[in-house]
């Protein structure tokens, strides 16, 4: 080693000796020491960092949620039909879309006059079904009493065949009792 030039260490000197067991404790303590979580600086940032992204998936969460989203453009729901009672024109309406309504409820108000019209006619058709009802009572009492007349007359009319049918035999025991007492034309009449 003597040999070596001056000014240049020997490749022995350079190198430290190996280090002791209380060497290497310290060596341990000293990069525990430069750890990157002991700096106050590291951890404000990480904690930083993380309200960043708390704060900012609660707002994209409070965003998202009022949106549907499918991948197949499949959405399940409740569908439910409304019909009118009435035909008409629609002038009003209750509700807005999507509003959540119960059962009972008026979504609509339907314009009066079509109805209106509707009830009147059917009134104005009520009073001409009791008209005519009232034409077809009077037409039965008329019915009525022409039935009563025809009765009497053949009532009459039987009284009257009665009556001939007895002049009839009268006159054909007259005819046998004293032949020249009535004559042919009498008993053809009767």
């Amino acid at each position: 080693m003597a040999s070596d030039p001056p000014g240049r260490g020997s490749v022995e000197s350079e190198e430290p000796p190996p280090p002791l067991g209380d060497d290497l404790a310290r060596q341990e303590d000293a990069k525990r020491a430069k750890s990157p979580l002991k700096n106050p600086l590291v951890v404000i940032g990480a904690l930083v960092v993380a309200a960043v992204l708390v704060v900012g998936g609660l707002l994209w969460w409070l965003h998202a949620r009022n949106y549907e989203s499918t991948d197949d453009a499949y959405i399940d729901a409740h569908i439910v039909r409304v019909a009118p009672q009435v035909s008409g024109q629609v002038v009003r309406i209750f509700v807005g879309d999507n509003s959540r309504v119960n059962p009972g409820d008026l979504l609509a108000q339907i314009d009066p006059a079509d109805p209106r019209a509707h009830l009147d006619q059917t009134v104005a058709q009520e009073a001409a079904a009791r008209a005519q009802l009232a034409q077809a009572q009077q037409q039965i009492k008329v019915s009525q009493a022409a039935y009563e007349q025809a009765t009497a007359s053949v009532l009459g009319a039987g009284a009257q065949a009665v009556s001939a049918a007895r002049d009839l035999d009268r006159y054909d025991t007259l005819k046998r009792t004293l032949p020249a007492a009535v004559a042919q034309q009498q008993i053809d009449q009767a």
